[in-house]
């Protein structure tokens, strides 16, 4: 999975400000994470998301010209040159024009991803005066919402390159289409599909606080069993073997076995028990009346019920659960 520029800043921050990882700062990496706070690109709610981007994806990947210390995530995080070492990200304005229109719905897309509003005509009237500048001298081009299109247009060819040579990429939601119908008639890949559809349809997933808790989290056996099922779902279906309703008949019931294990654990609160099982045993053992005796017997079958869905609720929400390891549930309540 290739991280976009932005949410790669978003994990950045992350790792820096998380005292496990000691990662080393610089003028340079402080000026980035004030200017993202600053524009609105770095936030908490997009470092919580990139931090679940990088749980799940299998082999993360970096922009290349996202620097920041390698130390603390050598065996965790690598740049593109790891899986593409001839693929670059080229210099603004080295680009033909029918490229950046031959990617105008991904760069839309990934705009609106930053609330970057930029209509489909202003997109048209930006690459025609584009076109109109000679090629040696397009660099020369400013304002703001050029810029902005040239910064999606790297991350989006990149993307696209790196889908073709079969490696994923999903580090924002991509469109239904990539590229334009004329020069491009391709859907996303199946298992990109399938991320995003698993995602609508469930219930709950795993969301980590920090750079450590998410690398604990990489390691889980319920995750590893998420990227396999991903893997399988997405060769069945490339080979006509299952359609998306039988993904959906398996996601919703896994959701229901989720929801019936929660159900009995909040009949109560969970401190009930300090009051329930004390008023009911001296209602049974003690309590001369034979009203009593069953007023007991009922607050202990009831403080029961929700212990032992107490209890159902904890092993379905474990590492290794009896049924279905692959779904994905946060550790927090």
């Amino acid at each position: 999975m290739l991280f976009h520029r932005f949410p790669a800043w978003n994990l950045a921050h992350a790792l820096y400000f998380d005292p496990r990882m000691s990662a080393a700062e610089s003028p340079f990496i402080r000026h980035r994470f004030k200017e993202g706070f600053e524009e609105g690109w770095i936030s908490s709610a997009h470092q919580r998301r990139a931090l679940e981007m990088f749980v799940l994806a299998e082999e993360p990947l970096l922009p290349p010209d996202l620097d920041i210390d390698p130390r603390p995530i050598e065996g965790h995080l690598h740049w593109i040159g790891h899986v593409a070492p001839d693929l670059n990200i080229r210099p603004m304005g080295r680009y033909q024009i029918n490229e950046l229109r031959s990617l105008k719905n991904l760069i839309l897309c990934n705009l609106a991803a930053r609330n970057i509003v930029l209509t489909p005509t202003d997109f048209d009237e930006i690459t025609a005066e584009l076109g109109e500048i000679p090629e040696r001298v397009r660099w020369f081009a400013k304002g703001q919402q050029l810029h902005e299109i040239e910064l999606e247009f790297t991350m989006a060819s990149v993307s696209l390159e790196l889908t073709r040579r079969g490696i994923p990429t999903y580090s924002q939601i991509l469109p239904d289409i990539i590229g334009s119908r004329t020069q491009q008639d391709e859907a996303e890949p199946a298992d990109l599909a399938i991320v995003k559809f698993y995602f609508e349809n469930q219930i709950e997933v795993p969301s980590p606080g920090t750079f450590s808790e998410a690398l604990d989290l990489r390691d889980s056996p319920r995750i590893e069993a998420w990227r396999a099922k991903i893997r399988s779902w997405s060769n069945e279906l490339r080979a006509g073997r299952i359609d998306f309703n039988h993904i959906k008949t398996a996601i919703d019931d896994a959701n229901g076995y989720l929801r019936g294990a929660r159900l009995p654990s909040r009949l109560l609160p969970r401190w009930s028990w300090a009051f329930t099982y004390p008023l009911g045993l001296f209602e049974v053992a003690i309590a001369n009346h034979e009203q009593a005796h069953l007023i007991g017997a009922g607050l202990l079958a009831i403080e029961t019920v929700h212990l032992l869905g107490e209890a159902l609720n904890h092993a379905v929400r474990s590492d290794d659960p009896l049924q279905y390891k692959w779904l994905l549930i946060s550790s927090r309540d």
